[in-house]
């Protein structure tokens, strides 16, 4: 039986320090059927370059860049799970 897709998605606005902490947490995750989904949400792009060089450890990933700063959610990740969506606060990723 295959195991269910599941979809993560992290949005990104000016947390660089966080960043890498998270995908490594991701990677770790023993579940393996999953997608990310990573939106970058920031008019500035300075980070941008320095997301597309460690998100390429995911095999299945997508990085959409919001040309206009849309402060969708600055301070939650979303992981979806079967149309059930668990929120968890971004700060204590990494605290």
């Amino acid at each position: 039986m295959t195991k269910p897709l599941i979809s993560i998605i992290i949005t990104y606005y000016k947390k660089k320090n966080f960043i890498l902490k998270t995908f490594k947490t991701i990677k770790k995750q023993t579940y393996k059927n999953y997608e990310l989904i990573f939106v970058y949400d920031d008019e500035d792009l300075t980070d941008l370059k320095y997301i597309k060089k460690y998100i390429n450890i995911f095999k299945n990933y997508k990085v959409i860049v919001n040309k206009k700063c849309l402060q969708i959610i600055q301070e939650y990740h979303f992981l979806i799970l079967n149309h059930l969506t668990i929120i968890y606060n971004y700060h204590s990723v990494g605290q």
